[in-house]
């Protein structure tokens, strides 16, 4: 699995099953990235979709709500997590869980609540790679890096952060609350369950935006 990082949320995980992009955006979302016969989009809010929807091609699947999909060889899981009650659907995000190449990948989209230790339990705990926005309305760095440790993937891809050739202030304090060190950032990462397993402890990567 090969991911790279557009820019905000959107990631990127080219598989050798087909392409997955996470949240892709209007001003980032083009038909090259879609030239794979088996292109999932998939959408953290049905507001991100529907200002996107003009620059989907029709060969593309997309995933906006709750539920559980399969396309060819990658099986995606949609998970509503928000407060429902308030009728406001700006407050739900979907979180997702996408399976492909032996190895689980998590996106958690806009995040702007904590999880609760249920919905990280049943749904979400030991998945090999984390996508995590660090630039979040809600949750300071205490808060992200404790969610972390709860879920307790192999890696951890951070997104959604201003980004600088130089290693940033954010970078530092990241790492350090994770106990890593910071290492150079990368255009894209390549993981296999393999080189996944032969590291020992929490990996960080930090990517280049843009690709």
């Amino acid at each position: 699995m090969r991911i790279s990082w557009k820019s905000g949320n959107t990631i990127v995980a080219d598989t050798n099953s087909g392409k997955i992009i996470f949240d892709p955006k209007k001003d980032n979302l083009s038909p090259d990235d879609q030239k794979d016969s088996n292109t999932v989009l998939t959408f953290s809010s049905e507001s991100l979709y529907e200002s996107t929807k003009g620059k989907i091609i029709k060969e593309s699947k997309n995933i906006f709500g709750p539920g559980e999909y399969e396309f060819g060889k990658i099986g995606l899981k949609s998970l509503a997590h928000g407060n429902p009650e308030t009728k406001d659907e700006s407050t739900i995000n979907n979180i997702i869980i996408a399976e492909c190449e032996n190895l689980s990948i998590c996106h958690l989209g806009n995040l702007s609540l904590m999880l609760s230790t249920s919905l990280i339990a049943q749904n979400i705990s030991g998945v090999d790679i984390l996508l995590i926005p660090l630039n979040t309305s809600s949750l300071n760095m205490d808060e992200i890096t404790s969610l972390i440790r709860s879920i307790d993937p192999r890696v951890v891809i951070p997104m959604n952060y201003k980004f600088s050739e130089q290693t940033s202030p954010e970078q530092k304090l990241f790492s350090s609350e994770l106990g890593v060190e910071v290492e150079e950032s990368i255009t894209r990462a390549s993981l296999t369950k393999s080189n996944l397993n032969s590291s020992d402890g929490l990996k960080v990567i930090y990517l280049k935006p843009g690709v």
